[in-house]
């Protein structure tokens, strides 16, 4: 998604995502799959470029409502001890059965 003009002028309207599928049909952080009527979070980080438009990274993150605490401790915790891109290691890895 791009988003382009003078930023205090921009409305989205309806912004929807379509066709999701592997991780982002599941909680980032609960790992649990969507369900009709929950509510979630979107997060992705960006960085600020030289012209002063703000480019988001490609990796979102889409976290249940119930688990954004828990999330945004561990994606802190990141941002503090890390340089690379926390978005990177943020991901939550299903143990195997």
């Amino acid at each position: 998604m791009k988003i382009t003009g003078n930023v205090a002028d921009v409305q989205l309207v309806n912004l929807k995502l379509s066709n999701l599928k592997g991780q982002e049909s599941r909680c980032s952080e609960c790992l649990e799959p969507f369900d009709v009527g929950d509510k979630i979070i979107v997060i992705s980080d960006g960085i600020v470029n030289s012209n002063g438009d703000i480019e988001l990274s490609e990796v979102m993150h889409f976290v249940k409502t119930k688990a954004i605490r828990d999330f945004l401790t561990r994606y802190i915790d990141l941002l503090e001890k890390s340089t690379n891109k926390p978005t990177d290691e943020i991901v939550k890895v299903q143990p195997d059965n």
